[in-house]
């Protein structure tokens, strides 16, 4: 099996180039070129999603978009460029009342609940991010239950349809907000920065933070198709400095 048989991709803001949650049109663009010209074909996350669930293997290489918070910019941005190269996309949509800002995000205002039931048609998908994009490892159960729960009726009373896929604020999560998202969602993804194992747990989705495909060494170890040995070395400096996160999770398979 190729090593690197999926990446699921996380971007934040796309607008400015502004790291770590900031990216301009424009290196978005290169990164789709560097994709597209290793090889890497692009899957919608309930793709991969499926193929987990069904203990299938997804034709290799493959790379998922996903997108957190739910910018505006993501509207006018991101999506035309999605677009003109046919690449699906899943949006995870904080469902806070205050579209003006975002508790630990970029500053930027937030996209219309009402714009989301026309994004399905132009290849995206919804998903949820919880209400107040809260630290879920560290609030109370019934709290918990709100943010997961309440998070994603919000959004699907806007959408008009289910949202089955949601992003762990932060990337945080243990067993028990794991089990939580499990009584609601199809799949949840961390910022675990790892490539998408074969029998890998929907619940704990590993993602590759875009920022690091500025990395010339990442760059031409996708081009030959073999990133692990790079990813796993900033697994280690993030562990060091605790940005990682320490997943003590049922085994997958």
């Amino acid at each position: 099996m190729n090593e690197a048989s999926a990446l699921v991709l996380t971007y934040h803001s796309i607008g400015e180039d502004r790291p770590p949650l900031g990216i301009s049109p424009q290196r978005l663009e290169a990164q789709l070129d560097l994709l597209e010209q290793a090889g890497f074909r692009p899957v919608s996350l309930p793709a991969l999603v499926t193929s987990l669930e069904q203990g299938r293997v997804l034709p290799e290489p493959s790379f998922c978009m996903t997108f957190d918070d739910g910018y505006r910019d993501f509207e006018t941005h991101a999506l035309p460029i999605l677009a003109r190269r046919r690449i699906p996309a899943t949006l995870f949509v904080t469902a806070s009342a205050d579209r003006a800002a975002l508790a630990g995000g970029v500053g930027h205002p937030l996209v219309d609940l009402e714009a989301l039931p026309g994004l399905p048609d132009r290849g995206v998908t919804v998903g949820a991010h919880s209400i107040s994009h809260v630290d879920l490892t560290r609030v109370d159960d019934a709290t918990l239950e709100i943010e997961l729960a309440e998070g994603r009726a919000i959004l699907e009373r806007y959408l008009g349809d289910r949202v089955e896929h949601f992003a762990y604020p932060f990337g945080r999560l243990d067993r028990r907000v794991r089990a939580a998202a499990g009584r609601f969602y199809r799949s949840a993804c961390t910022t675990q920065l790892e490539c998408v194992p074969p029998g890998q747990d929907p619940l704990a989705i590993p993602r590759i933070d875009a920022h690091y495909l500025r990395s010339p060494l990442l760059r031409l170890l996708l081009r030959r198709r073999r990133p692990q040995a790079y990813l796993g070395f900033r697994r280690r400096l993030r562990r060091l400095r605790g940005s990682e996160p320490t997943l003590d999770l049922p085994a997958s398979g």
